[in-house]
């Protein structure tokens, strides 16, 4: 009777997987071919592509973008602090005007003063209520907040994500992310311009701040 042969390692146990292969960004929308491409439809990508003769760089782009967005945000930001403190300052001065116009005639007699001071709180609520008009979002503006932050927040970890993946700065996949990021904040950019509607909605108003250390012009 003769011994059975001894076990060949591995022998009946399945294969081992494949390694994993950034799983985020192969075979994404994001890689420039498809997909689904078979081995033989997909080109051999190089290692590295071209560097852009005035120096600008995927770095460059991302972190401009990104300093346009907390312009925007903090435009938006400053901008309704300003309508509430106007709001606010505008009201108590009505409040006020109409509280001391109600006493003026029972306790000192002084109805010229009540006129006056009626004349003062009404002035107060009509030059906030023409001069807020559209311009008073409230939730809208919150909203416009969040989002810009929350846009930010993503298009950085992508892009981190994307550096971790190809270190090389010049990588064709890391170039394709970077344009990917750049027409997902075009598109986000322009559904939030919309909703806003003001020019304080405007990016442009936003880098004139930056530029020109002025308040955001008032048009469109």
């Amino acid at each position: 009777m003769t011994n059975p042969p001894p076990p060949q390692p591995g022998a009946g146990l399945p294969p081992l997987p494949a390694p994993p292969r950034s799983p985020q960004f192969e075979g994404s929308a994001l890689t420039p071919f498809p997909p689904n491409a078979g081995g033989a439809e997909r080109p051999a990508i190089p290692e590295r592509v071209a560097e852009s003769p005035d120096g600008f760089t995927p770095e460059a782009a991302i972190k401009t973008q990104l300093e346009n967005l907390e312009r925007w945000a903090r435009a938006n930001e400053d901008f309704e602090r300003q309508s509430a403190l106007r709001f606010w300052g505008l009201h108590t001065v009505a409040l006020t005007a109409a509280v001391v116009a109600s006493a003026a005639v029972p306790l000192w007699n002084q109805l010229l003063i009540a006129v006056l001071l009626s004349g003062i709180a009404g002035l107060c609520l009509v030059i906030e209520a023409v001069w807020s008009g559209p311009d008073r979002l409230g939730a809208a503006q919150q909203r416009a907040l969040h989002e810009l932050r929350e846009l930010e927040h993503m298009v950085q970890l992508r892009w981190d994500a994307a550096r971790l993946a190809f270190p090389n700065p010049y990588h064709p996949r890391r170039i394709a992310h970077a344009l990917a990021l750049l027409d997902t904040i075009a598109t986000r950019r322009e559904e939030i311009g919309k909703y806003l509607g003001g020019s304080h909605a405007s990016p442009a108003a936003a880098l004139s701040t930056a530029v020109g250390g002025t308040n955001p012009p008032r048009t469109v």
